[in-house]
This record gives structure tokens, sequence and C-alpha cells, in this order.
């Protein structure tokens, strides 16, 4: 299940993050890892879905998926001048069908990884270590009409079943590859929800599933793991706009291109403007007024 908490303040936020961050560190001495991820969204209404869900259609085709990006490889090198290893889409179809496979061996991860950053449809689910990194990309859009925003916290033990399976499965993938830089700014992590199919009674093809779906059909969480949704007022945004300022998590830190560069200029522009209308109502210190 997804549990729902809903905060009335930033601060309210950071001291939660503060708390978590803790367990964290307890975790890390330990040399356990880091089982917290989180992920923000701009709308706190809208549910778990990866963009390929979104733009395309649920329940994919984890072969169709596969045979897509294969063929844009040359393409994309062509553009990059970057070189992708790939399995064919036959060696691809020997790893899907193995039932011993392991989904933490999924062939081209770095290669899907680098599609998602860059916006192509993608199965990923991507989430950060960071409750701040997550925090921004939650308030990052000014320009939203809704009234919240949600921060999601993902925790999830080491160690669980890795082999796909005739029923949805949640796998949180390895945070250490070689892929866009990004990846890395944003300490980014990846969960995929995937079936295995099923040859035996259906005749099902592999496909990628819906994280949500997944919690919805259980009354109680899988051993190790559970999410927490935390939801904000949207009229939070310009103070945790600038606290992130803070710690230098703003869109230039986290996607490094001249276009963040000036997004991160109007943002910081745009936060300090209302907090300064916020503490003073009179307050009329641009020409952009």
């Amino acid at each position: 299940m997804i549990y729902e908490k809903k905060l009335e303040t930033w601060s309210a936020f950071e001291d939660e993050a503060k708390r978590l961050n803790d367990q964290n560190a307890d975790t890390l001495i330990g040399m356990m890892g880091l089982p917290y991820i989180y992920r923000g969204q701009s709308d706190a209404a809208w549910r778990l879905e990866t963009t390929l869900e979104r733009l395309i259609e649920p329940n994919h085709s984890i072969r169709n998926y596969y045979n897509t990006i294969k063929n844009l490889q040359r393409k994309i090198e062509s553009f990059t001048e970057r070189k992708w290893i790939l399995p064919s889409t036959e060696e691809y179809d020997t790893w899907l069908e193995n039932p011993d496979s392991s989904i933490y061996e999924i062939p081209a991860l770095e290669y899907m990884a680098y599609l998602r950053h860059y916006g192509f449809p993608s199965p990923l689910l991507d989430w950060s270590l960071s409750p701040h990194v997550a925090a921004y990309f939650a308030f990052r859009d000014i320009a939203s009409k809704a009234d919240s925003v949600a921060i999601f916290m993902y925790y999830m033990q080491f160690g669980l079943d890795e082999k796909l399976s005739q029923e949805p499965k949640i796998f949180r993938l390895e945070e250490d590859i070689r892929t866009d830089r990004r990846h890395y700014l944003q300490q980014s992590v990846y969960t995929i929800c995937c079936n295995g199919g099923s040859k035996d009674v259906d005749d099902v093809e592999p496909y990628y599933a819906n994280h949500e779906d997944l919690y919805a059909q259980t009354t109680s969480d899988e051993p190790g793991e559970y999410v927490t949704k935390y939801i904000l007022p949207a009229s939070e945004r310009a103070k945790a706009l600038l606290s992130l300022e803070t710690h230098n998590i703003n869109a230039y830190s986290l996607i490094g291109t001249e276009e963040s560069l000036l997004e991160t200029e109007f943002i910081r522009y745009y936060a300090l403007r209302k907090a300064r209308k916020e503490t003073y109502p009179d307050w009329s210190g641009s020409t952009w007024e």
C-alpha cells in the first residue's frame, strides 16, 4: 500500500527529511547501502506512472520496447558521438526467456537510463537518493495550477527476489552505471515494474506493469518494502525553492545545460519575488511587476 502523509509547511518536510537521512546514515555506517529513495511530482493527484505509460500505453511489451530502442541506436550514436554496446534482439530474447535471468543484469540499462534523461518514453521510474533533489522536481514547475505537490519515499531492503515471475514485481535497479552525467548530478536510482509473462497458461508476453496498480492489489506491504507519499501545499513553492537554493539544488546543478542555467536564474527571480511579496505586500522592486 501507499501511505499518505499531509504536511502543511516546507519546514515540516525538512524535519521529515532530516529524520530519514539520519536513519539512512545509520544504515550506511552498517554498510548495508541506502534503503530510502525519493521521487517528486508537481501534482499530488498524479499516479506513479512511467513516461512510457503516460505517453504510449500501459502494459507495454518488454520485447517490443527493446526492439524500438535498438532501432534508434545508430541515429542516436550519429548525433551524440556516443557508442552503445547493445545485445542483438535475439540475444535479448534469450535473456528475457531464461527463467534464471536476473533483472539486475537487464541488458541495455545504461542506454535506457540515457534515453530516460533525454525525454524518450521509458519504463524506468526515476528516483533520487536525495529527498531534496526529489523536492526540487516536485516544486520546479512554477506554472503548475495544482493545489499540492507530492514527494514519494520508497523503502526497499536489499537482497529481495531478482527473478521475473508471472506476477508483477517492482525491482530497484543499480544506481552505479555508466550513462549520462545527469544520472549522477541527480543521484538517480530507477525502479521498474515487470510481469514475466506465461507460456503455460495464457501465453502472455512479458510486459512492463504499473507500480501503483501493484500496491493497490495488496492490503499489506511486501516484506521489506513500503511507500510513503508526502503531500505538501503548492503555496510553499517559493519557500521550498529558496531553501533548496541554499543547498545548491537547482536546475543548473541537476542538469548542467545552458537552458537549465537560464531556468535557474528565472526561478531565483520568481522565488525571491514571491518571498518578498509575501513578507512585504507593498514591495515593488522589479520592472516586471
